[in-house]
């Protein structure tokens, strides 16, 4: 939920409702995040670049999500 509403807010809401979401590997768990894929991401008005990658960190009972990148 926090990475839909994160991308709703990004002005994407479009691709927060319909994109797909896969769950990668747990190596963020350090930092206690998980970080997912979108399967239809948005595309960067600015760039052009795919806004694919996100990580959402869990603090106390909230979560936050961030662009991740390229990985």
């Amino acid at each position: 939920m926090a990475l839909r509403t994160h991308i709703f807010f990004m002005g994407y809401p479009k691709a927060a409702i319909s994109s797909g979401i896969i769950e990668d590997k747990d190596k963020f768990a350090e930092l206690n995040a998980k970080a997912y894929t979108l399967t239809n991401p948005p595309i960067e008005k600015a760039t052009q670049g795919e806004l694919r990658n996100f990580l959402v960190r869990k603090f106390g009972f909230l979560h936050f999500a961030e662009y991740l990148g390229d990985t």
